[in-house]
């Protein structure tokens, strides 16, 4: 009995499904023909053809970086006497930012240079007495020895009392300290950091179609992205001539400084790079453009009909492209839409 229950049911569900399937297909054929009717005249976008100038843009985002940028070292031992600058202080080159205590090395260096001035004397009264006979050359040998000890000496201490004053190699502001008064340095050992953003450089990665457009010395223009209405000029100081591991090709930009104290290292900056330019040509944009076995074609709008039209296209900027042939100054064609189009397709023209 349940076996015939349950044949019953699936004769039910089946003569169900096959209606629901009748019914759907009804109703799409119904919307189908309904399209079909309101797509007689077709509402499509046009553009006039005017003639016009092309520039292509590279655009690329990255961080501006400090012209110069440096991590000073120490070159000595002892402890800290005087810090002069703070963080945020600008310093001139060879100012002393740091001075560690040097005392001893005062005492040491005033040692030296008066035996290297005895040694000179020295060598130089043996010198006339040689002359003379008065002393061998074995003795003159060794008394040039010991002028070339004592001024080695001289210049060693010389050497080392000048690194107590840890100056600043270049003009900039001190980014970072690492040591403060009291604390005792050694050699090898970080002191500050300071950097120069009288200009910035900036590195940016580009794909294989790109750096074939990218030589040094194009001019660039950067856009720091959170400071609006300002432009930095800029060139193109470095290209690398082998793609890293990911196929990318390292450009570097160097960025001339302007006068706005707003700019700081590591802010993230849009660089533009100009490349090819087109002047008084007739383009249109890539969207616009069709292919049919391996011709290009756009819809000309001739009265109130789309009419297919073959065309010739020359070099592509960004989306624009040049069109060589096929099209005329004042002609007008369909730009949205066209995937609808069929030659000859009457068309409405909105806005």
């Amino acid at each position: 009995m349940k076996r015939y229950i349950a044949i019953i049911i699936l004769v039910i569900l089946g003569v169900t499904f096959a209606w629901i399937l009748r019914e759907n297909k009804k109703t799409l054929k119904s919307e189908e023909l309904l399209s079909e009717s309101s797509l007689e005249v077709l509402p499509v976008k046009v553009e006039q053809i005017t003639r016009r100038n092309i520039h292509e843009k590279f655009t690329f985002s990255g961080i501006l970086n400090p012209a110069r940028e440096l991590i000073v070292i120490s070159q000595t031992q002892g402890q800290v006497e005087d810090v002069f600058y703070e963080l945020g202080d600008y310093v001139e080159k060879d100012k002393v930012v740091v001075q560690v205590d040097n005392e001893l090395l005062a005492a040491q260096l005033l040692v030296t240079e008066a035996n290297y001035a005895k040694a000179k004397k020295d060598i130089e009264r043996f010198e006339k007495m040689a002359e003379i006979d008065g002393v061998t050359t074995d003795q003159l040998e060794k008394m040039q020895l010991n002028l070339k000890n004592a001024e080695a000496q001289y210049i060693t201490t010389r050497k080392r009392l000048d690194d107590t004053f840890i100056k600043a190699p270049f003009g900039g502001y001190i980014n970072q300290v690492f040591t403060k008064n009291g604390s005792m340095l050694g050699p090898g050992a970080p002191v500050f950091e300071i950097v120069d953003i009288s200009g910035f450089k900036m590195t940016i990665k580009c794909s294989e179609d790109e750096i074939s457009n990218i030589v040094k010395g194009m001019d660039v223009t950067v856009k720091p992205k959170f400071l609006e209405n300002i432009e930095l000029p800029g060139k193109v100081s470095k290209v690398s001539v082998s793609a890293d591991m990911a196929q990318q090709f390292t450009v570097e930009i160097s960025i001339s400084q302007s006068n706005n104290k707003q700019l700081k290292g590591g802010m993230v900056a849009v660089a533009e790079i100009s490349g090819t330019a087109l002047t008084d040509i007739i383009a249109i944009a890539t969207s616009s453009i069709l292919e049919e076995n391996g011709k290009k074609y756009v819809y000309k709008v001739i009265d109130d009909t789309a009419i297919y039209k073959e065309i010739l296209p020359g070099t592509t900027v960004n989306d624009m492209v040049e069109i060589k042939s096929g099209l005329e100054e004042g002609d007008k064609i369909v730009t949205s839409g066209i995937n609808l189009l069929v030659d000859g397709k009457k068309i409405k023209i909105v806005e």
